[in-house]
């Protein structure tokens, strides 16, 4: 079962638009892809619902990142991007980590 679906994502988002129904399905999935690799499950394994707005966070980083740029200022002409998830997606990843013995 997936952890975070477009109508979930969109109802606790408070999303109507059905414009970027495609990018976000497709993050979705791809978020969804990379907690499992970061936590440790197996593609085939479901992933804890408390990771659910978790996931929301990601996606929207994704969104963001998309554009690549985390501030800008116009006058300076400085740009920011982002690069890395926040240290709340990454404490909240930490406590679903399984430990994998090689």
């Amino acid at each position: 079962m997936a952890l975070l679906t477009l109508t979930q994502y969109k109802a606790l988002r408070g999303i109507t638009s059905t414009d970027d129904d495609t990018q976000l399905t497709a993050i979705i999935a791809a978020v969804e892809a990379e907690i499992k690799g970061i936590c440790g499950y197996d593609s085939d394994e479901d992933l804890p619902s408390a990771l659910q707005l978790t996931a929301c966070d990601m996606v929207d980083h994704q969104l963001l990142e998309n554009s690549g740029i985390k501030s800008q200022s116009l006058e300076g002409a400085s740009v920011t991007y982002e690069s890395s998830y926040s240290q709340k997606i990454l404490d909240a990843l930490n406590r679903y980590r399984r430990i994998r013995y090689v």
